[in-house]
């Protein structure tokens, strides 16, 4: 019921900014920033909380993430920061299944339940998976950061605490409003947790930088054993370019794809080029459209790749380019290797192409005002195309009803492939390191 009362929502709104598209969208924007970026009730649900957590021992925390790979990292921000307030706490993590092999070895997690199957909206199976965790122990504390899971869904033990996303929603729409605030939901959601435990605990806030995997051995070698082996020279500049996204209002449309790979082809680099998951096929309805020149030093990277291996292969590339969806957040996160004598580079600049989603709230930048930079050691970069259908009701993508064009049509390629030289300074100083520290990083793994 609850998501048939979305969809009719949606799909009023889609019809609405369809019919009216640039006063559609600012009227949407400015009812929801009155409504829930108002500091009234953003100062109420905080009240509402910190008296919540004002008694109580809390040492077996729950955390439950919402139900996609890109949170599983995202959602790690209240991990490290229950971490900081509660160094002795057993701190349970309940995530999507694909993304376990990144988070299972995380110091912070005390337990990791991967039991999402993937759907946006929580499955029947989702729900009796949660309640049989819940069910395992008596939580002191249970947070839920999955909009579509509601207190009464979920079988809360007596006397256990519970704190909703509505606290983290207010927040991230708040800062919405101030264009130099950062309202990643990344960061958002550390800030929400030192929010509620800053003053009680006599801890203040920390610098926190962004999101962590962890990846077993036997994936950085296997990362280093396909380049080795894919016959591209090791000593020259990589760009990991990923055309899919999980839907079709974050991922560009073939035509812009292909324009931007023909561009990029033409560079003295070598490309990786990602597979389809969501779009199947499309690595190869892309290669088709290039000229025979142009896939030359181009290789697919199989849709068969484990996640572990594939967030590998991102850390001996130079960029990664890719649209809002969960690969952005594995190539944004800081890479930690789980075995000893496996040093990883974390040295990936971040480029990612917005369609119907707010950038800011996704979005990784490390020049722009109001927005969270990448957890590596290079830039960051957002590219947005001007949309009058953009709105903040697009977060919820699944229930978009407009055409997808309405997000990419004036997408500046040229702006992407300018900034794509001049981080690469192809003919300068810049390629010299870059190629030392990849060879050194693959001869490292290669032969240990």
């Amino acid at each position: 019921m609850k998501e048939e009362a979305i969809h009719f929502l949606y799909k009023s709104i889609g019809s609405f900014t369809g019919k009216f598209p640039r006063a559609g969208s600012r009227i949407i924007d400015t009812l929801i920033f009155t409504l829930l970026g108002n500091p009234l009730p953003v100062n109420i649900i905080r009240i509402i909380n910190r008296n919540r957590l004002k008694t109580g021992n809390f040492q077996k925390i729950c955390v439950l993430c919402d139900m996609n790979i890109g949170d599983a990292i995202i959602v790690q921000g209240a991990v490290l920061g229950l971490r900081h307030f509660f160094p002795d706490a057993r701190i349970d993590y309940v995530i999507n299944r694909t993304a376990r092999d990144l988070l299972a070895e995380n110091p912070e997690i005390s337990n990791l339940f991967a039991v999402y199957s993937g759907s946006t909206i929580p499955a029947e199976d989702d729900i009796r998976a949660i309640n049989e965790v819940l069910a395992r122990t008596k939580y002191d504390l249970v947070f839920n950061f999955c909009p579509f899971i509601s207190g009464r869904g979920i079988a809360i033990s007596s006397g256990t605490k519970f704190i909703s996303y509505h606290g983290v929603a207010t927040a991230v729409i708040r800062a919405a409003k101030d264009p130099w605030a950062k309202k990643h939901m990344l960061y958002q959601t550390h800030r929400f947790i030192e929010g509620l435990f800053s003053d009680s605990r006599g801890n203040g806030e920390r610098d926190f930088r962004g999101g962590h995997i962890y990846l077993p051995a036997k994936a950085v070698d296997e990362a280093a054993q396909f380049l080795y082996g894919s016959g591209l020279d090791p000593e020259r500049l990589k760009v990991f370019f990923n055309p899919d996204a999980s839907c079709r209002f974050t991922r560009m449309p073939l035509d812009i794809q292909v324009s931007l790979l023909k561009r990029l082809a033409k560079l003295p680099i070598d490309i990786l080029l990602g597979a389809g998951h969501s779009k199947k096929g499309i690595e190869y309805s892309i290669l088709k459209a290039l000229p025979e020149e142009g896939r030359r030093n181009i290789k697919v990277v199989s849709a068969g790749t484990s996640i572990d291996v594939y967030a590998a292969i991102i850390d001996y590339c130079d960029i990664y380019i890719t649209g809002d969806t969960g690969p952005l957040h594995i190539a944004a996160a800081r890479k930690h290797s789980a075995a000893k004598g496996h040093k990883l580079r974390n040295q990936t600049a971040v480029f990612s192409i917005f369609g119907a989603t707010p950038p800011r709230i996704y979005g990784y930048d490390s020049r722009l005002p109001g927005f969270f930079p990448a957890n590596q050691d290079a830039p960051s970069h957002v590219y947005v195309a001007p949309s009058q259908f953009r709105n903040m009701a697009c977060i919820a993508k699944k229930f978009i009803t407009c055409d997808p064009g309405c997000f990419f049509g004036s997408l500046d390629i040229g702006e992407i492939i300018s900034d794509i030289q001049s981080y690469l300074n192809i003919d300068g100083q810049m390629r010299q390191r870059s190629v030392n520290a990849i060879t050194a990083g693959l001869n490292a793994s290669f032969h240990e």
